[in-house]
């Protein structure tokens, strides 16, 4: 679960990022953080991901304080970032092993969860390829699969359908309500009214 608590950013030039915001999203929810671009939803997101530090608040993710135990927090939660954050000359294979290298993750670990990863988002035929070579919605796969690959009981995405056609947007919907449904919370950001409809929570 994700419990944000009166958060604020403010940057060097006095600028309000985020203004004293506030909610709370229960296990096996997929909410989605509905805006225009240029609103704050990327700096909240990165608050809540541990990326970015707060001018004042708390984010609390599954009961641990993010900006007091943020290591603790970075093993349970897996961020997709806004811009394909994927290493184009490696593999997709290479780019989930290294992923998993940075968790922690055993030999053996790393081939059951690359395996139920790669099927969950149908890359399991490109494998061996080059991520530089992989189309747009692929390498949105693929920026998933890796933040997936340690099973993270929270899920933070970050614009993750912008560029994408609608047959692709909606698989990737109807698959973020799945990995909801799977025990995990899901947290996603869009400026496109229609994706937040298939949402369980809409925060605006």
């Amino acid at each position: 679960m994700i419990e944000v608590q009166n958060l604020t950013k403010i940057y060097d030039n006095n600028v309000i990022a985020v203004d004293d915001v506030s909610f709370n999203l229960d296990r096996e929810v997929f909410a989605v953080l509905l805006g225009p671009n240029g609103a704050g939803k990327s700096t909240l997101l990165n608050i809540i991901a541990g990326i970015l530090p707060p001018s004042k608040g708390r984010v609390i993710v599954s009961g641990i304080d993010v900006w007091r135990s943020l290591s603790k927090v970075k093993k349970i939660l897996g961020f997709v970032p806004q811009e394909y954050g994927v290493w184009e000359y490696l593999t997709v294979q290479e780019n989930l092993s290294y992923m998993a290298s940075l968790y922690g993750l055993s030999k053996v670990e790393f081939r059951r969860r690359m395996k139920q990863v790669l099927e969950l988002l149908n890359l399991e035929e490109y494998k061996n390829k080059l991520a530089g070579k992989l189309s747009g919605g692929y390498k949105r796969r693929l920026s998933i699969a890796m933040a997936l690959i340690h099973d993270p009981e929270v899920v933070i995405m970050d614009e993750p359908t912008t560029g994408l056609d609608l047959k692709v947007r909606i698989e990737l919907i109807e698959f973020m309500r799945s990995t909801a449904r799977n025990g995990k919370t899901v947290l996603v950001s869009t400026h496109i009214t229609e994706d937040a409809e298939y949402s369980d929570q809409v925060l605006v």
